[in-house]
């Protein structure tokens, strides 16, 4: 079943705000819906820093490293 940009930036937002409730600074991520979602990579890498920028902008997070595995 393909997935859309808006899923997988929802999908981020939700793990983001799980890593920060429960206090952990440091999270990764794979290209989130480029499999079996078939999304292509660069849509799923603008829609999960969409969600990060948010996050960032709008809670003074704990935060303080992540990163993204397109393979």
């Amino acid at each position: 079943m393909k997935t859309t940009k808006n899923k997988v930036r929802l999908s981020t937002a939700a793990a983001l705000k799980l890593a920060e409730s429960l206090g952990i600074n440091s999270i990764a991520f794979p290209a989130m819906g480029a499999g079996v979602g078939r999304l292509p990579v660069e849509e799923s890498a603008e829609a999960m820093l969409v969600a990060i920028q948010e996050h960032f902008s709008t809670i003074r997070t704990c935060l303080k490293n992540f990163s993204y595995r397109s393979e």
